[in-house]
């Protein structure tokens, strides 16, 4: 079974996009190293306002208590980065070496084994066809990582794959592109990705790990700055992505 017909599964007795109805501040969430998150309502779904930015397992978690190591360089042993460099474009508000008030509102970027919580790039690899929706890995107690049918669900509440990428975004810091029309309290950001410590197109792109993986790739959701469309990707499981949390 390809990817596509995986997606088509997992899309089945999805509800199509009638009407989209939105709460911001439904309340607050703490992760394990006291940051706090609004949690917002999207047409029945709780999601995080925010991306993860925390280096430590919640003590519900797989791994709870365990702290997330950095890396030098891209790898299937799990690891984080905060934005240590970057390779960036050079437009503003994100430009250069960020700030830190700049990298808490990006969030942090993960691999894969380090989103699910897994202890080793053994246990991640291991794992060729899932679709775990329980998985709390490096969210909050009482989140999860989401699947590809959250976004899915996510997506068709905004008009489907081909339009939401337009209104996920946040009104600013995506690179030459007026948002001026964005209403989602989603509030994607343009945190770009990271291959070990070296972070790439912040301002222009970003990417959302879910809880799927096919084969040796894992499936992503990816938002470009001139792009209305809001598609998912099969990656590689090395290169570090933002962590978006549903509530279970």
């Amino acid at each position: 079974m390809n990817v596509k017909n995986f997606l088509a599964i997992l899309a089945l007795g999805t509800l199509m996009f009638t009407s989209c109805k939105k709460d911001s501040g439904y309340e607050t969430v703490n992760d394990a190293c006291g940051n706090s998150y609004r949690v917002v309502s999207i047409d029945g779904q709780y999601w995080l306002e925010d991306n993860i930015r925390c280096n430590k397992y919640d003590t519900e978690s797989e791994m709870a208590g365990s702290v997330i190591a950095t890396a030098d360089s891209e790898t299937e042993e799990p690891y984080y980065t905060n934005y240590a460099d970057t390779i960036n474009w050079s437009n503003q508000p994100f430009a250069g070496k960020l700030s830190d008030d700049q990298k808490s509102k990006l969030g942090y970027l993960y691999n894969w084994a380090a989103a699910m919580g897994y202890k080793s790039a053994a246990e991640a690899s291991s794992q060729t066809w899932v679709y775990v929706g329980s998985r709390q890995g490096v969210c909050p107690n009482g989140f999860r990582i989401p699947t590809a049918n959250d976004f899915k669900i996510l997506s068709d509440c905004y008009g489907a794959d081909d339009k939401s990428g337009a209104v996920l975004k946040t009104r600013s810091g995506w690179y030459g592109v007026n948002t001026s029309h964005v209403s989602s309290v989603f509030a994607a950001l343009p945190a770009g990705y990271a291959d070990g410590k070296d972070s790439e197109q912040i301002g222009y792109d970003t990417h959302f790990i879910s809880a799927d993986a096919y084969k040796n790739d894992i499936i992503t959701r990816t938002i470009v700055a001139e792009q209305t469309t809001f598609l998912p990707d099969t990656v590689g499981r090395v290169t570090a992505y933002s962590v978006r949390c549903i509530k279970k």
